[in-house]
């Protein structure tokens, strides 16, 4: 009997000390074409209002961690950016709005996030080899996800397509699309930050009454 194979076998992302940045760019015409279909809702159900409460389009991700607490900073087109930090291991996160107010999401909610990796499965590798890609040889996967959710109380089927490249050396994430539309490509330091990150005020007191409430360290 065959050992399942999850996605954290197939991608690892950094642990410990780490900084990347994720550039997010329109796919190359080649890929888009093949992705055109994009997300797909059953015919059955209503429309979803996912458009509705779609933020302004993403530019760049910048992501530092130490060992316990990572920061995400998310830049639009518009110019405006947010900050999220987070506790490690935990589902502890904490945002900003455009107006700088704060408040809790799910740690693991993070646009090109380890998370956006969840469809990964052996099946969905497209070549037996590696392929070049970006200057570097990776392994290519692509395949079609159903989702479920709950809208206005009505589940809703929505299929989608997600197509990515892991360097077959690192395992570390080269490039993702998400259903043809746009492409975040990776980028990792090679001598990231040193020392704890250091939280800022309207940050650090939220968090800190969590990890009170949770009897965290």
């Amino acid at each position: 009997m065959h050992t399942p194979v999850y996605a954290n076998d197939l991608i690892q992302m950094p642990i410990g000390p780490a900084a990347w940045t994720i550039n997010i760019t329109p796919p190359p015409a080649s890929i888009a074409d093949t992705n055109s279909a994009g997300t797909k809702t059953s015919a059955t159900q209503p429309p979803t209002d996912s458009a509705a409460k779609k933020t302004e389009p993403l530019a760049k991700i910048e992501v530092t961690q130490d060992n316990e607490k990572k920061r995400i900073v998310t830049q639009y087109t518009t110019g405006m950016s947010t900050e999220t930090w987070s506790l490690i291991g935990t589902n502890i996160a904490l945002t900003e709005d455009p107006n700088g107010v704060v408040f809790f999401v799910p740690g693991g909610n993070v646009a090109y996030g380890p998370d956006a990796f969840d469809w990964l499965k052996p099946e969905f590798l497209q070549e037996k080899k590696p392929v070049g890609f970006m200057g570097k040889k990776c392994f290519h996967y692509k395949g079609q996800v159903v989702m479920h959710h709950m809208l206005h109380g009505v589940d809703v089927t929505e299929m989608h397509t997600y197509e990515t490249w892991i360097d077959s050396e690192t395992k570390r994430p080269v490039a993702l699309i998400n259903d043809g539309q746009e492409m975040g490509i990776y980028t990792f330091q090679e001598n990231p930050p040193e020392g704890p990150l250091s939280i800022p005020a309207k940050f650090a007191g939220p968090l800190a009454v969590k990890k009170k409430i949770l009897r965290l360290k």
